[in-house]
């Protein structure tokens, strides 16, 4: 594998890492892009003490346990959504179509408010005109931060 950007933090406020390999599924699990488990906490007025009844504040938890990072607030009865549960999904859905798929380039925004993976299908390409080869790709899409509608 082929690291296209690997020196960034994974902590960063915008975190983009690739290969030209293609990895799979599998692989990405243990990336630091995605290492991390979110949880949705009570949220707290500042100005009176009191529980927000109707809101959850979203909060990043990294394995080394030293990081907490608030990601954003969302309803009482959204749960939160775990990266690797997203990654399994994608994996799942494709393998039970027959489907392969490799990634190639991934990261999140927003600290990990938001998290993106594109990936290569099947390791084929099309010649819609002759010389003009075309990958089949696509993009999984996923919000912590209650701001995406893809999640």
């Amino acid at each position: 594998m082929v690291s296209l950007y690997g020196s960034q933090s994974n902590k960063a406020d915008t975190y983009i890492d690739g290969s030209d390999d293609g990895a799979p599924v599998s692989r990405l699990r243990d990336l630091d892009a995605f290492g991390f488990e979110v949880s949705n906490n009570p949220m707290l007025c500042s100005m009176t003490g009191d529980l927000v009844a109707g809101h959850r504040s979203v909060v990043r938890h990294d394995p080394d346990g030293d990081n907490e990072i608030p990601l954003g607030v969302v309803g009482r009865r959204r749960g939160a959504l775990q990266n690797s549960d997203v990654l399994d999904f994608l994996e799942e859905v494709a393998g039970n179509n027959g489907i392969e798929i490799k990634a190639n380039r991934w990261g999140h925004v927003k600290s990990g408010a938001v998290c993106w993976v594109q990936f290569g299908v099947n390791g084929e390409m099309f010649e819609p005109v002759r010389g003009d080869e075309v990958h089949r790709e696509f993009i999984a899409m996923w919000g912590h931060d209650g701001t995406t509608k893809c999640s």
